[in-house]
């Protein structure tokens, strides 16, 4: 995923600064609060490549377009909103779209030059405003390099709907210069009312996964356990400790896990930032609805 931290911060810096050079946009923008969008309007007059996030957000409208598919159909309005420095398409529904009817008229009344202004404006300060979050991320990143890896994330999940099972998987990244050859995931499983989930084959509570490397610095390796726990009543998790074993023999123990811990969203903006993606999921800092912080001691 990432190749060093402080390279990217640096891009990052740059590519922000000549995106847009005031910390507010100059222009007043027309906002609407949505809950979805796509990239693309299709001959059909539907949107594709959906831009998925939770609830509503609110977003610049920076013009509105139309689609008909023929004379005898009734033309589709969508508007034209921007996020992180790239325009995108919503329907104009009720159901999809909130935004103040005088906004809508603002909006329509731009002369043309200062509409093409005002998107140029909005495309340059989401795109700003996008990279300073990904700086953020990577400097939280960042942090974790003395600790010795990452955990980018980590869950549960069903493994059939036909055999009671639940697995775990979680993902890690190389915040060190050295190569890492093996590591070891101590994790706890917990049921609805957070009690600790015994696994009857070894009648420990507390589980261990070893993941293969080499995970080279910089990159990141995900680890997997079908069936960690025979049973489908685990709901939630704690990772109790990581080991890491080096290439060159050193080795690390953190004990406590969760100062490792990436918030969620900020991989996901780490994720976006490479893969070119388009995903809001700014969130807050709070754990994973599937983690759990503080859980009673594994016995």
């Amino acid at each position: 995923m990432v190749r060093t931290v402080a390279g990217a911060v640096v891009g990052i810096i740059l590519l922000a600064g000549s995106a847009y050079a005031a910390d507010k946009p100059l222009t007043v923008p027309v906002v609407a609060t949505v809950v979805g969008m796509g990239k693309t309007i299709t001959k059909y007059c539907t949107l594709e490549d959906m831009v998925p996030f939770k609830g509503e957000m609110p977003v610049p409208v920076v013009d509105t377009t139309t689609c008909q598919m023929g004379s005898y159909t009734s033309p589709t309005k969508f508007y034209e909103v921007v996020l992180r420095g790239a325009v995108f398409y919503v329907v104009d529904s009720p159901e999809v779209i909130k935004i103040d009817p005088k906004e809508i008229q603002r909006l329509s009344e731009m002369p043309p030059e200062e509409k093409a202004s005002y998107k140029d404006e909005m495309l340059a300060y989401t795109k700003m405003k996008w990279l300073e979050s990904v700086k953020d991320a990577f400097l939280e990143l960042d942090k974790t390099k003395h600790r010795g890896i990452a955990i980018l994330d980590a869950g549960v999940y069903d493994m059939s709907e036909y055999t009671e099972g639940t697995g775990f998987k979680i993902r890690l990244y190389n915040s060190t210069k050295k190569a890492i050859k093996y590591v070891t995931v101590n994790f706890v499983g917990y049921n609805a009312v957070k009690d600790p989930v015994q696994d009857y084959r070894t009648n420990s509570k507390t589980l261990t996964l070893r993941g293969i490397g080499p995970i080279k610095p910089g990159e990141d390796a995900t680890y997997s356990k079908d069936y960690a726990w025979m049973t489908d009543i685990v709901q939630s998790f704690k990772i109790t400790g990581l080991k890491v074993e080096y290439m060159d023999g050193t080795k690390k123990v953190i004990n406590d896990p969760a100062k490792v811990r990436l918030p969620r969203h900020l991989t996901s903006l780490l994720d976006d930032y490479y893969s070119g993606r388009y995903e809001e999921d700014e969130g807050d800092d709070s754990p994973d609805a599937d983690e759990v912080v503080a859980a009673p001691a594994a016995e």
